[in-house]
């Protein structure tokens, strides 16, 4: 993936501490109402230049692409708010920790009870004794209550179902690029971390920024509307689990190739939806039948 001038000329621009000031002013400026738009005069007070000169000399490289220059002062842009949030994040990025604590659930390799933590910018759940790792993903501190250990797991599972809402529809949540998913073998990559393996990945990648994630077929499939219905009318509300929780009785029982098929089951209260999908893992066919 290349940097185009366009791109690289980006990168220019933000790298100085006045333009940054700029943007992290307009940005602390807004409130419910929406993104602030600020004087020349309040936006300089603001951001704390004294020489008009200098200011205005970076605020002008910024009008266009992160600044709009309005009638009664100026505002960020959608990549100004873009390059803002980029700001507060990088700022928070570092000021959290959650040490481990005990939740729901045994580990499936050594069955000990399972631990969630908080280190580099990521929460991870898995198994400190074994060392097995089930999710490890990034959350934004801005989510998360270090005093109350329990908000980690609710700002994981919002993340990580809007992720993978948005993922496996084909777009991605932090580009809005075209996302691809397709079925993956688990990678040796994950293995040299320590993380446990499931029956069948899905893997899905942006084609723009390659953001990616993996997920078991079932996590993928709980989503979807007729999947989603069936279980949620026989008393399993999705929305009410966290979305790393045992998928219920779910199976994989045939994938061929040339063209690609997958084919398996949920089962639940004495019934099974059967499926069939295709290529792109979207439903081909599906059908509710009474377990044997």
């Amino acid at each position: 993936m290349g940097v185009d001038e366009s791109s690289r000329r980006t990168f220019e621009l933000l790298a100085n501490e006045t333009r940054l000031g700029i943007i992290s002013a307009l940005g602390e400026a807004s409130g419910e109402g929406g993104y602030a738009t600020l004087t020349f005069s309040e936006l300089q007070e603001a951001t704390g230049v004294e020489d008009n000169g200098h200011f205005n000399y970076h605020l002008q490289e910024l009008v266009g692409e992160f600044v709009e220059d309005r009638e009664d002062g100026y505002a960020l842009t959608l990549a100004g708010i873009r390059a803002y949030q980029a700001i507060v994040a990088r700022v928070q990025r570092d000021s959290l920790s959650v040490e481990p604590f005990e939740i729901d659930g045994t580990c499936p390799n050594c069955g000990e009870t399972k631990e969630a933590w908080y280190e580099n910018s990521r929460a991870q759940i898995g198994c400190r004794s074994c060392g097995k790792l089930e999710f490890r993903y990034p959350v934004s501190p801005e989510s998360i209550d270090g005093s109350e250990p329990e908000t980690l797991l609710n700002a994981l599972d919002r993340q990580l179902s809007r992720d993978y809402l948005s993922m496996f529809n084909g777009v991605c949540p932090y580009c809005a690029g075209r996302s691809t998913v397709q079925l993956a073998e688990f990678e040796e990559y994950y293995e040299d971390l320590g993380m446990a393996s499931t029956p069948v990945n899905v893997h899905a990648a942006c084609d723009s920024c390659a953001w990616f994630l993996y997920g078991n077929l079932g996590a993928l499939l709980i989503f979807e509307p007729p999947i989603y219905s069936f279980l949620r009318e026989r008393g399993v509300d999705l929305w009410e689990e966290y979305v790393w929780e045992p998928t219920p009785d779910h199976e994989v029982t045939n994938v061929s190739w040339e063209p690609q098929r997958v084919a398996g089951v949920f089962g639940l209260a004495g019934e099974e939806l059967r499926y069939v999908l295709d290529e792109d893992l979207r439903l081909l066919e599906y059908e509710i039948v009474s377990g044997d």
